[in-house]
């Protein structure tokens, strides 16, 4: 009876720790080189500083606010549109959603992009998600989606911690909410949008 009181805890014990490691389907973006971060760590204009000076461009009001910046990179072979945004939850200031996508696919947000002189490849999520990759390869390095439907796939992730949060780094029970988007044409990824942020 003690040997299966033992085995257990320890197996609780065990799963306790797999949760609490399991990876995101989003923490950050690589741009380059250059890591773009959410949940209100990296402003539009941070990024802009980091990338090339852009303008900022706005649309709606309130709830329905959205500040963005966009870029078009290419080479000989390949082409994409990188967008970061920040609606009401960044305050039209901090970076809490990106979008990249073949060039044409959003095109009420790619209006007056500027050119950004990196190869499209060097584009990637923290997990190594990207534009061309085969949908068997994403579910090889994400797992199974949480949702799928005919526009394409979901990963969502929705942790609740307790611990420091917020600028002040007061101790509150937060939940750490995670998703990635990916859209595909002949199971081949064309779009990815993706949103990052911790909610108390």
């Amino acid at each position: 009876m003690k040997m299966y009181i033992r085995i257990t805890i320890l197996s609780f014990l065990f799963l306790s720790s797999a949760i609490a490691a399991m990876k995101l389907p989003l923490d950050s973006l690589s741009v380059g080189g250059n890591r773009i971060l959410f949940n209100c760590k990296m402003t539009l204009k941070e990024a802009i500083k980091l990338l090339r000076n852009t303008d900022l461009k706005t649309r709606g009001d309130a709830s329905e606010s959205l500040t963005w910046i966009c870029y078009h990179t290419k080479t000989n072979n390949d082409s994409m549109a990188l967008i970061l945004k920040s609606g009401e939850i960044g305050g039209g200031t901090f970076i809490t959603v990106f979008d990249i996508a073949r060039p044409g696919l959003l095109p009420e947000l790619e209006k007056e992009c500027s050119l950004l002189s990196i190869n499209p490849g060097t584009i990637a999520t923290d997990r190594g998600i990207s534009l061309g990759m085969m949908r068997t390869k994403v579910e090889d390095i994400l797992g199974p989606p949480t949702e799928i439907d005919e526009s394409g796939i979901l990963y969502k992730v929705i942790e609740n911690r307790h611990g420091p949060w917020g600028r002040l780094k007061q101790e509150v029970d937060y939940s750490v909410v995670s998703t990635l988007r990916l859209w595909f044409s002949n199971e081949i990824v064309i779009r990815i949008s993706g949103f990052r942020m911790d909610q108390s």
